[in-house]
């Protein structure tokens, strides 16, 4: 990670919302409200494995993309060479 060049960072909000959940996870993940039940058919925030589930996910997603690091709903884009490089691993980013 050292000397690079240029740097952007990027932040996946609401980002763990974007993992849906297989229908045992949604009976498990089910609140009471006072106007009756509701299940979540999305990753919710605030679970104990929540985290590594966004994490293990977000590696996955970038694992061939050596200029790229990930901590959680957080993404680093680093640039060694040119701008120009740098920007294409940008746009490889956000089409990801």
């Amino acid at each position: 990670m050292a000397k690079f060049t240029y740097c952007t960072t990027l932040d996946m909000n609401m980002g763990y919302w974007t993992i849906p959940l297989c229908p045992e996870s949604q009976i498990i993940c089910t609140i009471i409200l006072p106007w009756g039940k509701f299940s979540y058919t999305r990753l919710p925030m605030g679970l104990a494995p929540s985290p590594d589930v966004y994490q293990e996910k977000m590696s996955l997603l970038f694992i061939d993309l050596e200029e790229v690091r990930v901590y959680f709903d957080d993404i680093l884009t680093l640039g060694f060479d040119s701008f120009e490089d740098h920007l294409l691993t940008l746009q490889e980013v956000l089409l990801a």
